[in-house]
């Protein structure tokens, strides 16, 4: 079928795009522990700044970030020679968009178990090779069924959400199907990234902006 004419380049390049983006994890999650670590934390609580205002914050600049990663990585395919599917560039936005307030909510999680940048350097290697080698970003993995729901077999690495961001664009830029095929994996990223964020909110609040 369509996944047929693609170039093993082109086979690889959904996941390359979402690996630029899970790459983030450090830089959301320094920027966090920072304010906590030089104790500017303290000053804008005072404020009365909300842990919302603060993440949002935080977040807004995690967001260009991913997209200016992403914006290189694509850039470089097309230099390599990669064709964009016409109609395809706003559909990778959106994933890439979604794709990054997830990683950021994951952050939190990541956050909250760390009090200095460097302890994120040395924690947050460990989800970040979960979430480069089990979720299909640097190259397929299979196996790890737990349950099977109707049709839908439930894996192992279902609770990563970058395996759903994968998916979809598998499903549009390899497998050649309409944007409306791959709802199923954006309604998935979308639930995992709240489970996330409230979650990791929650605990990072507790962590870093308990009243001291």
């Amino acid at each position: 079928g369509f996944s047929g004419a693609r170039s093993y380049f082109e086979l690889y390049l959904p996941g390359l795009l979402i690996l630029s983006i899970i790459m983030i994890i450090f830089s959301a999650s320094s920027a966090m522990v920072r304010e906590s670590e030089s104790r500017t934390l303290e000053r804008l609580m005072i404020s009365r700044l909300t842990t919302l205002e603060f993440l949002g914050g935080i977040s807004m600049v995690q967001i260009l970030v991913a997209l200016f990663s992403l914006l290189l990585a694509v850039l470089t395919a097309l230099a390599l020679g990669y064709t964009l599917i016409p109609g395809t560039l706003g559909f990778i936005l959106v994933i890439s968009i979604l794709t990054a307030l997830s990683m950021i909510s994951f952050s939190l999680l990541v956050a909250a178990m760390c009090r200095s940048v460097k302890e994120v350097a040395i924690i947050g290697t460990f989800p970040l090779f979960l979430l480069m080698f089990f979720t299909g970003a640097a190259f397929p993995v299979n196996g790890g069924r737990l349950f099977t729901i109707g049709s839908y077999q439930v894996m192992l690495n279902d609770i990563l959400s970058p395996k759903f961001a994968v998916e979809a664009l598998n499903k549009v830029l390899i497998r050649g199907l309409d944007v409306k095929d791959a709802i199923p994996e954006m309604i998935a990223l979308v639930l995992l990234t709240g489970l996330y964020f409230v979650t990791g909110t929650w605990l990072f609040r507790r962590r870093h902006m308990r009243a001291r």
